[in-house]
């Protein structure tokens, strides 16, 4: 069995958590949520989010999925990722695990379909303003070719599973 690293990013509510933890429950696997370490940095400023902190946390992220890949187990790694980091992480990483199967998957929906989604979570876990800045920001975004992006609006989750999977 391939050892296997899927870094995913997207807007807060298009499926991070759901799919990185179904898909890592599927390959025997880990998870790496840098929500909470991201929240911890910024607090309510998302808005001045610095590319110094946002490094800090692909660095964050990095080590913790390289203890998992050195003991042969597959880890997703979900965060509000923009180009630089998804491309520093697979980098470093490819660089340590050069055989390692890497997949990086951008998932979006429809803008409606977000805010629909984000007021389903609990009060004090809602984004509010931040689903649209992240969007924006991530609309804007040059992405490198090897992100690949799924459209999660109209999906399960176990479709859109589906269709990660068959990007592996």
């Amino acid at each position: 069995m391939s050892i296997k690293l899927l870094i995913l990013t997207g807007a807060c509510g298009v499926g991070k958590s759901t799919i990185s933890k179904a898909w890592a429950q599927q390959e025997n696997g880990a998870v790496v949520e840098c929500d909470y370490f991201t929240e911890w940095m910024l607090g309510d400023q998302f808005e001045s989010f610095s590319e110094e902190e946002a490094s800090f946390v692909a660095e964050h992220a990095i080590a913790s999925a390289t203890l998992y890949l050195k003991n042969h187990i597959s880890v997703a790694i979900e965060n509000v990722w923009f180009p630089a980091e998804i491309t520093k992480i697979r980098a470093q990483l490819k660089a340590v695990f050069p055989s390692i199967h890497v997949q990086c998957i951008r998932l979006y929906c429809s803008i409606e379909e977000n805010h629909k989604r984000d007021q389903l979570r609990v009060p004090e876990n809602q984004m509010k303003t931040r689903v649209d800045i992240v969007n924006a920001q991530l609309a804007n975004s040059v992405w490198p070719s090897f992100v690949q992006h799924i459209n999660s609006s109209n999906q399960t989750a176990e479709e859109t599973l589906k269709q990660l999977n068959s990007l592996f």
